[in-house]
């Protein structure tokens, strides 16, 4: 790990919205089963997903991008600010039919894989991207990124009747003083701008970002790695792994210990003061880990 980050896109709004623009035309070329749109604006993508969702009739997959979201949300609907353009920001639905429906070329091909895995899936992906940029991304369970202890990327998988959601937020260009007056956990926030990379890598630009991050998530959930493959990386790039915890549910009860290993449904066992293991079921980021 070398230095600060030679990761220099632009932060004017009108170059990103050019490369989400850019990035919903490519999916029309090559992923044609996918309908993309973008918003300068809107509430927040997964809530327009999740209005779009509701039309029985819709069997397509759907990626929403936005510059902003003025109601953007996280575990535990905390409310999720970013300046407009700073971000890469979207939503992806995708109906259960067609669900790991594909075969990532690795292993048997494999059309199951419980709801609790999902979380774990898509950060896996796009900590994969990010380390491919140079970045060394690890993996905060369930669902955050991490680069030098920072987050710079969460993930919030939600499950309606028919469609399961992924909303993403990846901070691409914030910088300290963005950052100032949000509140954080035991990891406070970063971007990819001042993140540290490998020394090797050079010239990462924005257009290469952005369309790499959305098609990976779309690739996961069409065709996932097997299950073990998957279970394999995500334990070694885990940073939770042998640290102290506190895991609130939602009941307000507090699960204290440390982090032991991640069973094969996704689940976090936690190894107590009092030397239980309790198993943590979190598929959809209720309660929170510290």
């Amino acid at each position: 790990m070398t230095g600060v980050s030679n990761f220099s896109p632009t932060n004017a709004a009108s170059e990103v919205r050019a490369e989400l623009e850019r990035t919903a035309s490519l999916f029309a070329r090559e992923y044609p089963s996918w309908h993309l749109e973008v918003f300068d604006s809107i509430d927040s993508t997964s809530a327009e997903a999740r209005r779009r969702t509701e039309d029985a009739s819709r069997r397509d997959p759907l990626i929403l991008m936005a510059l902003h979201q003025t109601a953007g949300r996280g575990q535990r609907d905390r409310r999720w600010t970013t300046p407009p353009g700073k971000a890469l920001l979207f939503t992806a639905a995708i109906p259960y039919e067609r669900l790991a429906r594909g075969h990532s070329g690795i292993g048997e091909p494999h059309d199951f894989y419980p709801l609790s895995l999902w979380p774990l899936l898509v950060s896996l992906g796009i900590s994969l991207r990010l380390r491919l940029f140079g970045w060394e991304a690890k993996l905060k369970w369930p669902n955050d990124i991490l680069i030098d202890g920072r987050k710079v990327c969460g993930v919030l998988c939600e499950a309606t009747n028919r469609t399961l959601l992924v909303g993403v937020g990846l901070n691409l260009t914030q910088d300290a003083n963005d950052f100032a007056s949000v509140e954080h956990g035991t990891n406070p926030p970063g971007s990819l701008l001042t993140s540290p990379m490998d020394g090797n890598a050079n010239n990462i630009e924005m257009p290469q970002v952005i369309p790499s991050i959305v098609q990976c998530v779309a690739t996961v959930l069409e065709a996932p790695w097997p299950e073990q493959r998957m279970l394999g990386y995500y334990r070694s790039w885990c940073d939770t792994i042998g640290r102290k915890v506190a895991y609130t549910q939602d009941c307000g009860a507090v699960v204290r210990g440390t982090a032991e290993s991640i069973l094969d449904d996704g689940r976090l066992v936690i190894r107590t003061d009092d030397d239980d293991a309790i198993p943590i079921s979190n598929p959809f980021g209720e309660g929170t880990i510290g």
